[in-house]
C-alpha cells in the first residue's frame, strides 16, 4: 500500500512539474508574435482493481493543449486581409486622386479654361483673339493630358514593381509553410499530442 501512496504522490508531483514548465513556457513567450497560450490536460490515471474495489492511481497528463480556435483565427485573418487591402488601395488611389484633383496640375482647371475659351469663340465667332485663346487652351489641355498620362504610367509601373516583390514574398512564405507542414506531419505520430510550437509558427 505504501508503494501506491508514493506512486500517487509522484504522479501529482510530475503533473505539477509539467504544469510549472508549461507556465514558464507561456511566460517566456508572452511577447512572441503568433504564440498561443498552452495548458495541461490532466485526467485521473486508470484505477487499480483490488479486493476492496477500485483504487485511484493518481493523475496523468494527457496532452499539452493550445488555447486556439480555428474559427476565431480565420475571422482575424480575414479581417486583417481586408484591412491591408483597404490600406493598400487607399494608398494607391490617393495618388491618382491627388493628381487629378490638384488645382495646379489637375484636369479641372485646364478643362474649365478650355471650355470657357470655346464658349467665348461661340459667342464671338469672328474674334481672332478668342480663336487664338481657344487654341492656346486646347494646347495647354493636351499637354496636361500627356503629363497626367505619364504620371499614371509611373504609378502603374510602381504598382507592378510592388507586385513583383510581393509575389517573391508569397513564394518564400509558401515554401516556409510547406516545410513547417512537413515537420508537423513528421512529429505528429499521435494526433492527441500536437507539436504546439510548430503549429504556432
Amino acid at each position: 500500500m505504501a508503494t501506491g501512496v508514493f506512486g500517487v504522490g509522484i504522479s501529482g508531483l510530475n503533473a505539477a512539474q509539467m504544469g510549472l514548465i508549461t507556465t514558464g513556457h507561456n511566460i517566456a513567450n508572452a511577447n512572441t508574435e503568433g504564440y498561443h497560450r498552452q495548458s495541461l490536460v490532466q485526467a485521473a490515471s486508470a484505477p487499480l482493481l483490488t479486493g476492496a474495489g477500485f483504487l485511484g492511481q493518481g493523475v496523468a497528463v494527457e496532452t499539452v493543449q493550445r488555447a486556439y480556435s480555428s474559427h476565431l483565427e480565420t475571422q482575424v485573418s480575414a479581417s486583417d486581409a481586408r484591412a491591408h487591402f483597404a490600406s493598400a488601395y487607399a494608398s494607391e488611389i490617393s495618388q491618382i486622386d491627388n493628381l487629378l484633383a490638384d488645382p495646379q496640375s489637375g484636369l479641372a482647371s485646364a478643362m474649365q479654361d478650355f471650355f470657357s475659351a470655346v464658349h467665348d469663340v461661340a459667342a464671338h465667332p469672328s474674334s481672332i483673339p478668342s480663336r487664338q485663346q481657344m487654341l492656346a487652351t486646347a494646347s495647354s489641355l493636351e499637354q496636361r493630358f500627356h503629363l497626367i498620362d505619364s504620371r499614371l504610367n509611373e504609378i502603374r509601373d510602381g504598382v507592378n514593381s510592388q507586385l513583383t516583390v510581393l509575389v517573391q514574398d508569397v513564394n518564400f512564405y509558401a515554401s516556409s509553410i510547406a516545410s513547417l507542414n512537413n515537420r508537423i506531419q513528421a512529429t505528429q505520430g499521435n494526433p492527441s499530442q500536437p507539436p504546439n510550437d510548430l503549429m504556432d509558427q
